[in-house]
Formats: C-alpha cells, sequence, structure tokens
C-alpha cells in the first residue's frame, strides 16, 4: 500500500498478512524539482496542473524555464503532493 502524508511525502507500506504487521517501509525518491527547461527545447512557457514555471533571464536574455511543482493544498493531499512531471505541456 502506498500513503501520502499532509507534507506530500509518499511511503510505500509493506504488510504481513500473517503475523498483521508492518514488515518494512520504503519511501520512494522522488525528483521534487526544480527542474530547468532550455529555451531551445521549450520556447513557450510549460503548463500542467501542478506545474509553477517562471521566466530565466541572464543578460538580459532568455534562457528558458525554472519549472517547479506547485505546493499541495493547505487542506491535506491533493493531486499535486507528490511529484508529477508528466503532465508539462
Amino acid at each position: 500500500m502506498t500513503t501520502v502524508d499532509i507534507t506530500g511525502k509518499r511511503q510505500t507500506c509493506f504488510y504481513n498478512v500473517k503475523t498483521r504487521q508492518v514488515e518494512r517501509l520504503h519511501s520512494p525518491f522522488d525528483v521534487p524539482g526544480p527542474l530547468f527547461l532550455a529555451a531551445e527545447s521549450h520556447p513557450a512557457p510549460p503548463q500542467g496542473e501542478c506545474i509553477v514555471a517562471a521566466r530565466v533571464e541572464v543578460g538580459g536574455v532568455f534562457r528558458g524555464w525554472m519549472v517547479s511543482q506547485r505546493p499541495p493544498l493547505a487542506d491535506g493531499p491533493d493531486a499535486c503532493s507528490a511529484a508529477v512531471w508528466e503532465d508539462i505541456r
């Protein structure tokens, strides 16, 4: 079973039915970002339900986008609580 806490951290729990105890916990590696997208590969602002993009300029020249995950909502875990990079458009 996979659980998500209020901070968005996921944990996979392995439960032994015979002993009725959790045998081990595993926290999967999630890349929370930020992620840089070069202007050559992505000239338009990246969009997505869980994506926040900031324009990166060096010396007044557009170089790309710094992309990060939107923080989880204050009222608990939501669709963006764990890292979601698949919906970048």
